[in-house]
């Protein structure tokens, strides 16, 4: 998902919010979706579960200077280079 935006690259703060909602957002239909599977159900502890990790990943992102995820990025992008 992260990768869907690459034109948020320079506006961090919006992109962790915007990734942060879908994730959100699939939290809960994941949830819903696992009410008619034979076995398992869907309940709120695993959206707060599931918005626990999220909130995580947030705050580490956004706690991450522009510069050095700039950085990252590019170590990521050239390192897909490579491999191909």
């Amino acid at each position: 998902m992260w990768y869907s935006f690459p034109k948020l690259d320079k506006n961090l703060s919006k992109k962790i919010v915007i990734c942060g909602f879908l994730a959100i957002l699939f939290a809960v239909s994941d949830e819903f979706h696992q009410g008619f599977v034979p076995g398992r159900s869907g309940n709120a502890k695993g959206v707060l579960f599931d918005f626990i990790g999220i909130a995580v990943v947030i705050t580490w992102l956004s706690r991450i200077s522009h510069e050095e995820f700039i950085k990252v990025l590019k170590k990521q992008k050239a390192g897909l280079k490579t491999s191909d």
